[in-house]
């Protein structure tokens, strides 16, 4: 129990951000994956951002080090490709119920993974700024970043 909350203690709130970015992804994944007109390309982005936030939570646990934090730029990236690339099979269909000519239920699955990507993706952003892991704020610089 001692471990757990030395474990917990270390962590930033980018590491809870990153936690709350893998399991917003994954939910967005499966709610977007139930749609018949799901694009394959933003299931591959969903799912290499789920796999990237992955490894870098686990990473954290390992090494301690500032640059490691980088690797969430490339999850905000890939999360913000698959938001706007999500729109692309969606757009006439969407046009088809603000007109009135077809039912909202059609798109709700898109519209409820589009939100819950849009929160992700938010999230993916701001943990951008944080660290995993809190660093001694008495090491110097160059010591709390080596390898």
């Amino acid at each position: 129990m001692e471990k757990i909350k030395e474990f917990f203690a270390k962590k930033s709130i980018g590491f809870y951000l990153g936690v709350a970015i893998a399991i917003l992804t994954l939910i967005g994944l499966i709610i977007y994956s139930s749609d018949p007109r799901a694009m394959g390309s933003v299931k591959t982005l969903l799912i290499l951002a789920l796999v990237i936030e992955a490894a870098y939570i686990t990473l954290s646990v390992f090494v301690r080090n500032k640059y490691v934090d980088l690797i969430s730029l490339a999850v905000a990236v890939l999360i913000a490709i698959a938001f706007v690339n999500g729109f692309a099979s969606q757009i006439d269909q969407l046009g088809w119920c603000v007109a009135g000519l077809d039912s909202w239920s059609v798109v709700s699955a898109f519209i409820t993974a589009t939100v819950i990507n849009g929160i992700a993706l938010a999230a993916a952003i701001a943990a951008c700024f944080f660290d995993q892991n809190k660093f001694d704020k008495t090491a110097t610089h160059s010591e709390s970043t080596e390898v």
